[in-house]
C-alpha cells in the first residue's frame, strides 16, 4: 500500500486505498492523492473525491470497465463513480459505457476526462465506510485489478471497520454452478425493512428475498440463473448496505 501526504492538515476524513489483486496477473497499477483528510465541520469536505491515475501493466490491450463493491458502509451516507467520461448515480454498480481501451503501457492521468473518480458524501454521518472499485477487461472478466478505497468521517479507519450495519457473504466458491447459500447477518439493521436482491451486471433484478430474520442463510440454485455476472446486495428500507459480485457458470 502506497500513502502520499496529507492535503489538508484540518480534514480529518481519510481514504485509505490498497490495491487487491484476484487470482490473476493484476492487470494496472494507480497512482494518485489516496489519503485525503476533512472533518463533517467543514462544508468544503461534504462531498469527498478520489482521484486515480490508471496504468495498463498487463502487456495486452485492455478493454476496461470498473464495477464497485460495497464492503461495508455507514448508514446514510451515499457514494458514486465516474468512468471513461461518464458519471454514474448512487445505485449503479456497474460502469455501463462502452469499455475504455487502453494500450499496454498507456495511463488515463487523474485529471483526464475519461479517468476514474470516486465520490462520498458522509451526510453528516461519523464513521468508517470500505468500498472496492475493480477494473476488469469486458472481453475477459476474470482479469481484474480491485482497488479498496476506505472512507473515515472524524474517525480512524486503521483501528478497522467497526460496527457493521450488516454484512453478506457466499459460502463456497465463485463461480457457482449448482446450489448455494448466502449467509447474512443484519446487525443493527435488524428489525427494519430488510431483503437480499440479486440484479445482473446491467442492473435488471433478477430475485429479490424477504428478510424475516436477524441472521440466517439463503439457499438459491444456480439453475434459477443464466450464465453470467451478478450482483448481490442487502436493501434495508430502501438503501443498498453492502454489495458483492456473483458469478453463475453452468
Amino acid at each position: 500500500m502506497n500513502y502520499f501526504a496529507m492535503r489538508n492538515a484540518s480534514i480529518i476524513v481519510a481514504i485509505i486505498v490498497t490495491s487487491i489483486t484476484n487470482i490473476t496477473a493484476q492487470i494496472i497499477e494507480t497512482t494518485g492523492e489516496l489519503t485525503i483528510q476533512g472533518s463533517i465541520a467543514v462544508p468544503e469536505d461534504a462531498e469527498l473525491k478520489t482521484h486515480l491515475d490508471i496504468v495498463n501493466i498487463s502487456g495486452q490491450l485492455l478493454t476496461l470497465k470498473v464495477y464497485r463493491v460495497l464492503e461495508d458502509v455507514v448508514a446514510g451516507s451515499r457514494n458514486r463513480f465516474c468512468w471513461g467520461g461518464v458519471c454514474y448515480d448512487y445505485n449503479t454498480n456497474t460502469s455501463l459505457a462502452p469499455p475504455t481501451m487502453l494500450d499496454p503501457g498507456e495511463m488515463i492521468p487523474a485529471d483526464d476526462l475519461y479517468a476514474f473518480t470516486g465520490y462520498y458524501e458522509h451526510a453528516n454521518n461519523a464513521g468508517c465506510s470500505q468500498i472496492n472499485y475493480c477494473f476488469f477487461d469486458a472481453n475477459n472478466t476474470e482479469l481484474e485489478t480491485c482497488i479498496e478505497v476506505r472512507y473515515n468521517v472524524d474517525g480512524d479507519c486503521a483501528v478497522g471497520l467497526s460496527e457493521r450495519e450488516a454484512q453478506i457473504t457466499l459460502s463456497g466458491a465463485n463461480p457457482v454452478s449448482s446450489l448455494f447459500a448466502l449467509n447474512y447477518d443484519l446487525g443493527r439493521r435488524s428489525g427494519k425493512n430488510n431483503s437480499v436482491v440479486i440484479r445482473t451486471f446491467t442492473g435488471t433484478l433478477a430475485k429479490e428475498i424477504k428478510l424475516t430474520s436477524a441472521q440466517g442463510a439463503l439457499f438459491l440454485d444456480a439453475a434459477e440463473f443464466s450464465s453470467g455476472v451478478y450482483f448481490y446486495s442487502i436493501l434495508s428500507d430502501g438503501e443498498i448496505v453492502m454489495t458483492k459480485k456473483l458469478v453463475v457458470s453452468r
